[in-house]
């Protein structure tokens, strides 16, 4: 029985890192996962291993610093499973969210993260209606369009080095196009 892992790298093509998806399916199809599929231009990957493969962090680890090497960029990626998306799209589906925002998912690399997330949350200033939900490892924020990187939570977090590894966001839409392309 084969098994899906998600691999979300954080900052491809934004910032001046330019890639194209095609070149990074081959690199990865070139380390020895041959059912590679991306989704979108910002670093989705679905891999399918067989259950009898073990696929985990230090897998994770390995590919980073393989594509890093490959691409010249400093890699970080986020790894999931089909199941855990699917909890993160269930969860998500339960927000209401309205109209004129932006729900992101902050993946996090781990628990402690969102804390810390959510303490930098709670102290800043906010823009009306901009909210903020821990969900395991993972967060929702919910922005107002055009305002997420002039929000304060949006500047301390997404732009800042201190986070490059730690964490990487997507638009709530982009996760369930990723959900989606997993369930075939």
């Amino acid at each position: 029985m084969a098994s899906k892992y998600v691999l979300l790298m954080r900052g491809i093509n934004v910032n001046g890192v330019s890639m194209k998806m095609k070149d990074l399916k081959d690199a990865l199809i070139g380390l020895g996962y041959p059912d590679v599929q991306t989704i979108l231009a910002t670093g989705n990957i679905i891999l399918t291993q067989d259950a009898s493969q073990a696929f985990g962090e230090l897998e994770t680890a390995e590919i980073a610093r393989a594509l890093g090497k490959e691409f010249q960029y400093d890699c970080h990626l986020f790894l999931r499973t089909r199941d855990e998306i699917g909890d993160i799209v269930a969860a998500a589906s339960a927000v209401e969210v309205p109209d004129e925002f932006h729900h992101y998912c902050l993946f996090c690399d781990h628990k402690e993260v969102v804390s810390e997330l959510s303490g930098l949350f709670a102290s800043a200033p906010k823009a009306p209606g901009e909210r903020f939900i821990p969900v395991g490892r993972e967060a929702f924020w919910m922005v107002p369009k055009g305002s997420t990187l002039g929000t304060d939570f949006g500047s301390k977090v997404l732009g800042k080095k201190a986070y490059k590894s730690r964490l990487t966001s997507r638009n709530i839409n982009t996760v369930n196009k990723i959900y989606a392309a997993c369930s075939k």
